[in-house]
C-alpha cells in the first residue's frame, strides 16, 4: 500500500475512533458520575493521536475531533474545535521537545488537555457570560479525571494499534 493511501485509511481510522467514542460517551458513559462529572474521552484522545502524529498531525486531529464533537454536543458553537486544535498543538509541541511517546506521558499530555479544555470553557462561560462560579466547578474538574483515566489504557492501545497497523515501511523498519 502507498503512503498517500496509508495516511487516508489512518486518519479515517481516526475518525471512526472519535465518533464511536462519542456515541459511546454521551450514551452510555452518561450515566457514570463524579462529583457531577462524567469521562471526557475526546481530550484523551486528541493527547494520545497528537503524541504519535506531530505538531502538524496534532493540529489535524484536534480539528477533526472538534467539528465531531461540536457536531454531537450542543455547546458554544466551534468551541470544542478551537480548544482540541490548542490542545492538539501544544502537545505536539511538547512531545516534540520534552517526552518519550509512552503510556505514562500520554496521561500528562491528556492532563494539560484537560487543562486548557477546562480554563477556557471558564473563561468563556463564567468570565465572559458571567455565570456565577464556585467550589464545585474544580471538584467537576477532578471527577472528569478519576472519571475517564479508567477508560484511558483501552484508548492508548486503540490509538497505538491503529498507528502501527498504518506506519510505512520506512518508519516501521520493514
Amino acid at each position: 500500500m502507498d503512503s498517500s493511501k496509508r495516511a487516508f485509511y489512518k486518519w479515517v481510522s481516526y475518525g471512526i475512533l472519535i465518533s464511536a467514542i462519542m456515541i459511546v460517551e454521551s450514551t452510555l458513559l452518561c450515566k457514570i458520575s463524579l462529583f457531577h462529572a462524567t469521562p471526557s474521552l475526546v481530550p484523551y484522545l486528541v493527547a494520545a493521536i497528537a503524541m504519535r502524529e506531530g505538531i502538524s498531525g496534532a493540529a489535524g486531529i484536534g480539528l477533526l475531533a472538534g467539528v465531531i464533537t461540536d457536531a454531537m454536543i450542543p455547546s458554544v458553537t466551534g468551541f470544542y474545535t478551537i480548544a482540541f486544535v490548542v490542545c492538539g498543538i501544544v502537545v505536539g509541541l511538547l512531545c516534540r521537545v520534552l517526552f518519550q511517546k509512552h503510556y505514562p506521558a500520554s496521561l500528562l499530555y491528556w492532563l494539560i488537555c484537560v487543562v486548557i479544555k477546562n480554563a477556557a470553557y471558564y473563561v468563556v462561560v463564567f468570565v465572559l457570560w458571567g455565570r456565577p462560579v464556585g467550589a464545585e466547578l474544580f471538584l467537576r474538574w477532578a471527577g472528569e479525571v478519576l472519571t475517564t483515566v479508567l477508560f484511558t489504557p483501552i484508548l492508548y492501545w486503540a490509538v497505538w494499534n491503529i498507528n502501527r497497523r498504518y506506519l510505512s515501511e520506512e518508519e516501521s523498519g520493514v
